[in-house]
Parts: structure tokens; sequence; C-alpha cells
């Protein structure tokens, strides 16, 4: 009898260890994830994350690498540091940039199809606009029009279809935020 007991003993001993190497695996896992998404971001939105010293300095140093063996050991460092780290925080700032990065995506799209709209219609596109955004300079956005026209049609002045998005990106932000 105390033989059979010795067998049940150790096969919760060797599910412990399992559960725990499950765990350290998964923690593995996890800090290798973040890890291989600090090194996806794009620059600007890696600056706008809130890192430790220490982490963004291993992120600047994966990130600069460009030789792809040194790449992905420097990816294997940056997530060993992650390690030490809470994670939740990282992850929840990747999660806001990448809602960021769709929702600014949507927008930009969006601007675009109004400037080609109202590059090929004109003013009953222009109605449409002020109808959707109310509060815009109607005189204003009239010459933006006309200009951006004018430059595509008979050459002239450059930028004014660019300044032309850039006032629809301005007022459609505007209207997001309301």
């Amino acid at each position: 009898m105390a033989k059979g007991q010795d067998t049940e003993d150790e096969d919760e001993v060797e599910s412990r260890r399992q559960v725990i190497k499950r765990q350290r695996r998964a923690a593995g896992n996890r800090s290798a994830t973040v890890a291989r998404l600090i090194m996806e971001l794009r620059p600007p939105a890696f600056r706008d994350m809130k890192l430790s010293v220490e982490v963004r300095e291993a992120g600047e140093r994966a990130r600069n690498t460009t030789s792809l063996g040194a790449r992905r050991r420097e990816e294997r460092r940056l997530a060993g540091v992650l390690r030490n780290f809470d994670l939740g925080d990282v992850e929840a700032q990747l999660q806001e940039q990448e809602r960021s990065g769709r929702a600014d995506a949507r927008l930009f799209q969006r601007a675009e199809a109004w400037r080609v709209r109202l590059l090929e219609e004109g003013q009953p596109a222009i109605d449409d606009l002020h109808s959707e955004l109310v509060g815009l300079d109607m005189a204003h956005s009239q010459k933006l029009v006309s200009d951006a026209q004018h430059e595509r049609d008979f050459g002239g002045t450059k930028g004014t279809a660019k300044e032309l998005f850039r006032y629809l990106m301005t007022a459609l932000r505007a209207q997001q935020e309301e």
C-alpha cells in the first residue's frame, strides 16, 4: 500500500511541476508577443509610449538593428527585459495605439473620399459636406475646391488639393471629437 501512495505523490509533484512549467512558458510567450509588437510599431507610435528607461533602451536597440539574426537576438533580449516588468500596462498602450491607428486610417479614407467627391462634383458636394459638417465656412470651402479644381485642370499653384485634404481632415477630426 505504501508503494501505491508513493506513485500518487510523484504524480502530484509532476503535475505541479508541469503547471509551473506551463505558466513560465505562457509568460515567456506573452513577453515575446509584446516584444514583437513593439518592434513592429511605427517610430512615432513607439516614441509616444510611456515605457521605463530600461525597456525603452532595449526597444530602441532592437528596433535599430537591421541584420536579421541580430534583430531576432535583440527581440529575444527585449522579451527578457519585458519579463521583469508588468506587461499589462504595455499591452494596454499597444492596444490603444492599434485603436487610434485604425481610427486614423478610417478618418484618412473618409477625408480622401470627400476630397475626390468635391473635386469631381463641385457645388453639390460642397452643399452635402456643409449639411454633414455643420459650422464650416462655406466661402472658404468653395475657394479651396475651386482652387484645387483649377490646379487639376490647368496646373498652376501646387498644393491646393493637399490644402483641401488637410482642411477636410481638420473638420472631420473636430466632428469626431464632439
